[in-house]
């Protein structure tokens, strides 16, 4: 009985994994995305990997995947995109012209994920997030877990039963929240001398998508979560850190959800600890 369930198992892994081939294949399928933002493609150094779709973080872009590529790129085929708002510098910092809090920023990485999993016919996917690409990631969870945002889904072409295979082939794989974005509230608290972050602290909340209480509607859902945070954490904080724990653990008790505190440097270091785990726990 042990060698079927270790057969099984094998098997299962081996599904959820795609050759180099393949994803040469998923690359010319997404050549062309309706939206005025790049894609790139970072293929595994191994011939069979599974493919993981990274979000960057506030102001940043679809090049966080070279950082990511020497630990990844072992297990994973990497897909990296801009969200809409990756050039907020070039906007003089005026916030008032941004996505970022509403749905719009979200629909770019629903579509690639429309994209790859039923297009492209994925078994599994893995997530990555660093910031507010973590928070982002909750809250397209979030959304995909709902009735209610029918139209929106409808209008990039995702139909009911379309999220329902989507959310099926997440539940499969990895989702690793690298210090994510909890709520921009926590960064106003910290950070008085950005006022202006108060806007997408207002947005967050009119829109119900602060990432804190959107894991409230993750119920039903079993995810494998890595979830990691810095301490200390000088760009987001640590106020909500262990609330945002007791939120995760508390609404994926389905799933499976390992937590890492790193002290390697704050926000923007390398943090190896999170890596370290991630291989440990052999998703």
């Amino acid at each position: 009985m042990k060698w079927i369930l270790f057969f099984c198992l094998l098997c299962q892994g081996m599904l959820m994994a795609i050759s180099q081939e393949k994803f040469e294949d998923l690359k010319q399928m997404m050549q062309y995305p309706p939206f005025a933002h790049p894609v790139k493609y970072l293929t595994s150094s191994e011939k069979e990997a599974s493919v993981m779709l990274c979000f960057h973080g506030f102001g940043g872009d679809l090049h966080i995947i070279d950082s990511l590529a020497p630990v990844a790129l072992a297990k994973n085929h990497l897909v990296s995109f801009n969200l809409p708002d990756a050039d907020i510098s070039a906007k003089n910092g005026d916030l008032s012209r941004t996505t970022w809090g509403t749905y719009f920023e979200l629909l770019p990485a629903c579509y690639l994920l429309h994209k790859l999993i039923i297009e492209g016919n994925l078994d599994s996917i893995d997530l990555y997030g660093f910031s507010a690409g973590g928070g982002a990631i909750i809250n397209i969870l979030t959304i995909l877990n709902s009735d209610k945002h029918e139209n929106i889904f409808r209008g990039i072409g995702i139909l009911a039963q379309d999220r329902k295979r989507m959310l099926e082939v997440i539940q499969k794989g990895l989702i690793i929240l690298d210090c994510p974005l909890k709520s921009w509230d926590e960064v106003v608290e910290m950070r008085k001398d950005f006022s202006e972050l108060k806007i997408l602290a207002k947005r967050h909340r009119d829109e119900q998508l602060r990432p804190i209480d959107s894991l409230n509607h993750l119920k039903g859902l079993s995810l494998h979560v890595l979830l990691h945070f810095q301490n200390p954490d000088e760009i987001l904080s640590n106020r909500d850190d262990e609330l945002f724990i007791q939120r995760m653990q508390a609404v994926n008790a389905l799933g499976q959800t390992w937590v890492v505190i790193g002290h390697e440097g704050g926000h923007n270091a390398f943090h190896r600890s999170l890596w370290k785990a991630r291989d440990k726990i052999g998703k």
